[in-house]
């Protein structure tokens, strides 16, 4: 004979129909209102740290990663420099930065500009800096380590 069953095998003792079957100290509602604070500041701070990782990435000068479209977005990828010592950074979320030193009557002064890039179709490319949005052609050559881009009479040469 077993301490949990009777002679007859049924369970021992009478339970009553409004108790509980199984007695526990542990109250939900205290468990909440006493965790919930923290858990979600633990969700929100989750949340951040994601928000956070994204938006550095996205500007960390990552580019070597893989855009949509054609292979000449993936030619563009990475840091260029003009002829004239600009240099151009073109990354795979399409944003580009610009870097200059301009020198006028010996006083330097450091210019950067932020913009996008889209290639376009026929060889063409949207570049926009500062709002003012251009389409220029381009064409690669020397085993795509150099780029010409061209605007109705003007052009430029940049070279990785």
């Amino acid at each position: 004979m077993n301490k949990w069953f009777g002679k007859k095998g049924g369970v021992k003792g009478k339970i009553a129909a409004n108790e509980p079957k199984v007695h526990s100290d542990f109250d939900v509602k205290k468990f909440f209102k006493m965790n919930f604070l923290p858990i979600l500041f633990l969700i929100y701070s989750v949340v951040i740290i994601v928000i956070v990782l994204l938006l550095l990435t996205g500007q960390s000068g990552d580019t070597t990663g893989t855009t949509s479209g054609n292979s000449d977005s993936v030619k563009f990828l990475g840091t260029w420099t003009e002829e004239g010592g600009a240099v151009f950074t073109f990354y795979s979320n399409k944003s580009l930065y610009t870097f200059e030193t301009i020198t006028n009557n010996g006083i330097s002064n450091d210019v950067s500009i932020w913009g996008t890039w889209e290639i376009l179709s026929n060889k063409k490319i949207l570049i926009d800096m500062a709002g003012f949005p251009i389409t220029y052609d381009y064409v690669f050559s020397n085993n795509n380590k150099k780029i010409t881009i061209t605007f109705e009479q003007m052009s430029f040469v940049l070279t990785k």
